[in-house]
């Protein structure tokens, strides 16, 4: 369930090279000041979500229809003054392999608008995300992802969009900044004034 960050993929003939150069994996290595990750012929986009309230707290659902159940970061649950209750159960990561360290599990009721949410799961120690759920929160809750429209579509049938519209020929990292300077009268003396 946890989602890592892509940083390059490679095409093959590029990976055939890095054995004939040993400065490559150095090389990109110390490219951490780069602002942002490097990827050819692969398509990502941002997980469906819908920002609720608990009483006056607010958090941010994410949506993983790929995920078997619904976990909550164990900071989150104590912020929003979760009761947290034993749990035997495990949870592992979407590789099958590496655990998640589970403290309990706990029951929270959201609300948007005039909706109320309800959510049952497994509060884990550290998670990358605030609230992560799965088909069980979906069917309880009737929400319904649009993923082509970028909406979510919650029980009472209103729809909440999540991310910003971009467009595919647009750079999302690439921004512009103008800057304009007036002449510093200090420096330019008393007969000097902007006019």
């Amino acid at each position: 369930m946890k989602a890592p960050q892509i940083r390059d993929i490679l095409d093959e003939d590029q990976v055939n090279n890095t054995e004939h150069d040993p400065t490559f994996l150095t090389h990109h290595a110390n490219e951490e000041t780069e602002a942002r990750s490097v990827a050819f012929r692969v398509q990502t986009r941002q997980s469906p979500y819908v920002d609720v309230f608990h009483g006056h707290q607010t958090s941010r659902i994410i949506i993983d229809s790929g995920a078997t159940g619904n976990v909550i970061r164990q900071s989150t649950a104590k912020h929003l003054g979760a009761k947290i209750a034993p749990s035997s159960q495990a949870v592992h990561q979407a590789d099958g392999s590496s655990p998640f360290k589970v403290v309990g599990e706990t029951h929270v009721t959201f609300t948007r608008d005039n909706q109320t949410f309800q959510f049952e799961g497994l509060v884990i120690e550290e998670l990358d995300v605030e609230v992560l759920v799965g088909p069980p929160f979906m069917e309880t809750n009737d929400v319904v992802v649009w993923l082509a429209g970028k909406e979510v579509t919650l029980g009472d049938g209103s729809n909440y969009s999540y991310g910003s519209p971009a467009h595919p020929d647009e750079n999302p990292t690439a921004c512009y900044a103008f800057l304009l300077r007036a002449p510093d009268h200090r420096l330019s003396g008393p007969a000097s004034s902007l006019t």
